[in-house]
């Protein structure tokens, strides 16, 4: 949904939701307004599994992954008196980097 009201939909609007309308952080799965432990578990049983924000997953991919947990690692301790997080950056894939790098060899290759 457009939050933003941009016309796009994208991480303005789920900035807009988590951070002004929701009062919380990235990494907030239980949305009591804190980024600890209590997120940290939820985030921990449900790892390698598909599920939504309750369950760990931060990023909105479906997934609950090494992802979701970069994203509570850099919002860990918002609302306990830490400081506070930037704001989360999207992370590529695996495969996105392994296709940047085959890209960068064949460009090397066709220079000779």
């Amino acid at each position: 949904y457009d939050v933003s009201g941009d016309s796009i939909i994208g991480w303005a609007d789920s900035n807009d939701l988590i951070r002004t309308m929701l009062g919380t952080e990235y990494g907030d799965a239980n949305l009591d307004l804190r980024v600890d432990l209590d997120d940290y578990n939820l985030l921990a049983a449900n790892f390698g599994l598909t599920g939504g924000w309750a369950k760990g997953d931060f990023n909105g991919d479906k997934k609950v992954n090494f992802a979701d947990y970069q994203i509570l690692e850099v919002t860990f301790g918002f609302g306990t008196g830490g400081s506070p997080a930037p704001p989360p950056v999207p992370i590529p894939e695996p495969a996105t980097g392994t296709l940047l790098g085959l890209g960068a060899l064949a460009m090397i290759r066709r220079r000779r």
